[in-house]
């Protein structure tokens, strides 16, 4: 008698349930990847500034002219962004330097996926719409082996520390955009626009360098400009 009141479900009942998960899943992730790749870019951030901070330092330390590398195109880490410390020398024309080599101990840092160095400008640095070039008109370090170990050399652009810590001139601040995104050849793809202005970037981050301290800090987020 026992078994005659157990309640089964039918096989509809698990039908309609399994189709409310699968509705509740295709909802929820959206939702779960934004919340991931949201934080990429700020976690990406504090990478970056944590690179400009160290190569600051080693410049101070090793009195010699230190340039953090943007590997905004990802050459050297499978088409993820990443950044790498190295010394440099002026060619004689400003934001123009010549690699010499790797500062000691320096590699290839990832800021992760999801994240794109959009742009990096002196002054101020605009959001570039999607399925448009990077904007970079930083400075230049031309002689940079790619990859490692290579005959071949590229250049990149950098960020330049004197021995004093501060920009190397022109003396002008600099900002940077990091943005959710992936690159695509030369153009910035966003994977989250603003509904309010869908070909700029819902997410985003600039770093701003004072050149005159060498101060680094985070200067806006997200303002979907």
């Amino acid at each position: 008698m026992k078994d005659m009141n157990k309640k089964h479900f039918t096989l509809i009942e698990l039908l309609v349930v399994m189709a409310l998960g699968i509705m509740l899943i295709a909802i929820g992730l959206p939702a779960f990847n934004q919340m991931i790749t949201g934080g990429t870019v700020t976690n990406s951030a504090s990478t970056l500034k944590g690179g400009l901070e160290q190569a600051q330092s080693q410049a101070v330390t090793q009195r010699r002219q230190v340039a953090l590398l943007l590997d905004y195109k990802g050459l050297n880490n499978g088409g993820t962004p990443a950044i790498r410390t190295c010394y440099v020398k002026p060619t004689g024309n400003d934001k123009s330097f010549t690699f010499t080599n790797y500062t000691p101990g320096s590699k290839w840092v990832s800021l992760g996926k999801g994240a794109v160095i959009a742009g990096a400008q002196f002054n101020s640095v605009a959001k570039p719409s999607t399925n448009s070039p990077a904007k970079l008109d930083i400075y230049q370090i031309d002689g940079v082996p790619t990859p490692e170990g290579s005959t071949t050399k590229v250049t990149y652009y950098g960020i330049v520390f004197n021995t004093y810590g501060v920009l190397a001139p022109p003396a002008e601040v600099i900002e940077i955009l990091l943005a959710e995104g992936i690159m695509s050849g030369e153009n910035v793809v966003y994977s989250n626009l603003d509904p309010d202005n869908p070909s700029k970037p819902a997410n985003s981050i600039t770093l701003e360098i004072n050149p005159f301290t060498g101060k680094i800090k985070i200067k806006l987020v997200g303002d979907g400009e």
